[in-house]
């Protein structure tokens, strides 16, 4: 989780404000434990709040990804995702 949150934060190219860093975080422990459903609304929370940071959307790529391949229907609702 450490490395998500470094690697994420130093990709950023600027410093992030401690609620951004804290929410992606949030999202790396999320993404980290398994349950891409909870990671999916991590990283839908952490988009909505920062649209420009790509860290941010890889999270909610990796988590859409996942979900279509270890849930029925999960394909559908990644391709919602957009």
């Amino acid at each position: 989780m450490t490395q998500c949150t470094v690697k994420g934060a130093n990709d950023a190219g600027a410093q992030l404000p401690l609620p951004l860093l804290s929410r992606f975080a949030r999202a790396c422990e999320v993404m980290m434990s398994g349950d891409p459903l909870q990671g999916l609304e991590v990283a839908r929370q952490l988009t909505r709040q920062a649209p420009d940071f790509a860290a941010g959307w890889a999270v909610l790529a990796n988590q859409s990804d996942t979900l279509s391949i270890i849930q029925p229907g999960g394909g559908e609702a990644a391709r919602r995702e957009g």
